[in-house]
């Protein structure tokens, strides 16, 4: 049972917990929209792109692979 249908049958079981379990319903949903566009959106990032940020990350201490995925995951999130 997941924790939707479990969050759903305890609003229906007890008469004064509409409220939390609505909101309760509401935030699971919304991480699940924002888990599947991050995903989303990563998985659209360009293979060459990613294959640039790799060589520039073995040249650069830093790195840039954090910066391209930072860079990449927030316009789905802005939409």
């Amino acid at each position: 049972m997941g924790l939707d249908t479990a969050a759903t049958l305890w609003c229906s079981a007890s008469a004064g917990a509409l409220n939390w379990g609505g909101i309760l319903l509401m935030s699971l949903g919304a991480q699940w929209y924002i888990l599947f566009n991050v995903i989303a959106e990563a998985s659209a990032i360009p293979s060459d792109l990613r294959e640039a940020a790799a060589v520039v990350a073995e040249t650069h201490p830093a790195g840039n692979l954090p910066r391209l995925f930072t860079g990449g995951i927030p316009p789905p999130l802005l939409r």
